[in-house]
């Protein structure tokens, strides 16, 4: 196959001619074109709005800020990335510097959409005179910030002159085009509660103390909102860093959350709005600053993915108990069997009766103790009974049913009830029969209880020896309790462990409570004198392991004399968990 034939030299000559005539049309249309566009798209803000020396440059249409997808969090932490670099680009960013000031810059940006730069320069309020503003060499810091942001527009916030002077200059050296003030106006100033407030509402009606009609010929000619983006900032509600975090979290679509919490899961208002984020996987999260910043992404994980599910304990929130105040709430539950009198009050009425007994149980400790902590009642009902015979399994042990169980589990729930499955294992192993359990455990409500007592060596039997059972045993079962919580986004369960005596628990101090799934405690469940109660408290109480709450047991029959709530509740320390049999 040949090719087309060559050009002569004259048919060359004749093609190049062609085409330059065509690249000379090209660049005049081109030319009219620009010249077009350039006067179509120059900038209609007002010429007194432009500072001094601005150059008559094209006007940049303003786009939303746009989000930096490869920043996933923002720690609380020097080395860590600053709260703007959130953002990867923005047509526009207001400038402040001074305290007071800086509070209405961030009304101005979150009304206008735009991230919040932040010059460190001195001015009244900051500790410095009037006559004296400077710009520290930090300020290069915001300079680059702008720099790295794309500003086109930059407006500055202040209501002093030579600190104003010392903005805008920041502002065109980060490239700003055009530099707009506002001065605040009289009045009070806003406070951080109410811009942070306005930030995680996701509206600007805090009224910014500026000129409204500047600000609204700024919205008129601002960037337009930013598409929300699924993903969470989660900071505490204070401080210029978290007000900074905020804005730019809101200038790119994020949602905001504040939080005191050192765990989400005991923030109900944090978990509400989580939970309204998405009905799937948990949401992409960026954590500021506050105690949550400083916790390993593992955990924090944990805490996201149980928090967006929405789930509430009894009591609410998502944490059994709170690792940072242990004590502020209490459990009041009956035990024994349903409808089986002969092995707790539990047993001794119907379910829905129960049910009563258990609420009222509960307001007599409201009222016997007003100390503002929530009491939350509940069962603890025995899934696997202690026998005599060693039955068909030959493990000395009832098992029942979890269809004899739901009923009781399912009104607690309907209560606001907390349940407890008690295993009282003959010579079986606490973990063999817990699995037997796990569509119950399953629930939110439901925690497990472990009764050493009960747990048999072989060759022994009930009521000739009293049981024990080995650390590494209950261990085991706190591994999979836990893996069952995180796997299925449960919030966190109780893990009980029964103990009268030290032998019941072998080599205790070595209990795996890293777990954060879990919350540990152990219950002292002996009966008799008050007396002799007492000693074996004290025994129980001490040398704990870390992470473990203590709980205590009231018997109606045996004890001489039953302690009252009162007295109860008065014991050291207070126990966060109490049971009646």
């Amino acid at each position: 196959m040949t090719g087309p034939p060559p050009l002569s030299r004259s048919g060359f000559d004749s093609l190049v001619a062609a085409r330059r005539y065509w690249i000379v049309i090209a660049v005049i249309a081109a030319a009219v074109l620009g010249a077009l566009a350039v006067s179509v798209l120059r900038d209609p803000a007002p010429e007194t709005r432009r500072a001094a020396g601005a150059s008559e440059e094209p006007f940049v249409a303003p786009q939303p800020a746009a989000l930096r997808r490869s920043v996933t969090r923002v720690a609380h932490d020097p080395t860590a990335p600053e709260p703007l670099s959130i953002v990867s680009r923005s047509h526009t960013a207001v400038v402040s510097a001074a305290h007071t000031d800086r509070l209405v810059a961030a009304q101005v940006a979150l009304a206008l959409g735009a991230p919040l730069v932040v010059v460190p320069a001195r001015g009244p309020g900051d500790g410095a005179s009037a006559s004296e503003p400077t710009a520290e060499p930090a300020s290069d810091g915001a300079v680059a910030d702008l720099q790295r942001l794309g500003v086109v527009r930059a407006v500055t916030v202040s209501r002093d002159d030579d600190v104003d002077a010392v903005l805008q200059r920041a502002a065109r050296d980060g490239g700003a085009r055009d530099v707009v003030r506002l001065r605040p106006t009289g009045g009070s100033p806003p406070t951080e509660r109410t811009v942070l407030r306005d930030a995680v509402r996701g509206d600007s009606d805090g009224d910014p103390a500026v000129d409204p009609a500047a600000l609204r010929d700024l919205e008129a000619t601002g960037p337009p909102t930013a598409e929300p983006t699924g993903t969470a900032v989660i900071t505490r509600p204070r401080g210029a860093s978290a007000l900074q975090l905020a804005v730019a979290a809101r200038a790119v679509g994020h949602t905001v959350i504040t939080t005191v919490a050192s765990d989400l899961r005991g923030d109900r208002v944090a978990i509400r709005q989580l939970a309204e984020m998405t009905d799937g996987p948990a949401p992409e999260v960026i954590v500021g600053t506050g105690t949550l910043a400083r916790q390993s992404r593992q955990n924090l994980a944990l805490q996201v993915a149980v928090a967006s599910t929405g789930m509430q304990l009894p009591g609410g929130g998502q944490l059994v108990i709170d690792p940072r105040r242990p004590h502020a709430r209490r459990y009041i539950t009956l035990y024994g069997v349903p409808q089986s009198p002969a092995l707790g009050v539990l047993g001794e009425q119907s379910v829905d009766e129960s049910v009563v007994r258990a609420r009222e149980m509960r307001r007599r400790y409201r009222r016997a103790v007003d100390d503002g902590v929530e009491v939350v009642g509940g069962f603890e009902i025995i899934a696997t009974v202690a026998s005599s015979s060693a039955g068909r399994d030959g493990n000395f042990a009832n098992e029942l049913r979890v269809a004899e169980l739901e009923p009781s589990v399912r009104a607690a729930r309907r209560a606001g009830l907390y349940v407890l499955l008690d295993i009282q294992p003959g010579r079986s192993d606490f973990l063999t029969l817990a699995r037997r359990y796990r569509k119950l455990l399953r629930q939110p409500h439901v925690g497990l209880a472990l009764d050493p007592e009960w747990r048999l060596a072989p060759g022994e039997r009930h009521l000739e020896q009293i049981g024990s059972v080995g650390i590494d045993e209950v261990n085991a079962v706190a591994d999979w309790l836990a893996e069952l919580t995180r796997r299925n986004r449960l919030p966190q369960k109780m893990l009980l462990l029964h103990q009268f005596r030290l032998s019941m628990i072998r080599e205790r101090a070595g209990l795996d409570t890293s777990h954060p799934e879990l919350a540990y405690v152990v219950q002292m469940d002996g009966q008799g004198p008050q007396h002799t109660k007492l000693e074996t408290w004290a025994a129980v109480t001490a040398n704990a392991p870390t992470r473990v709450q203590f709980g205590w047991k009231n018997f109606y029959d045996e004890d001489t004399p039953l302690r009252s709530p009162e007295a109860t509740m008065a014991l050291e320390p207070p126990p966060v968990f109490v049971s009646y049999q």
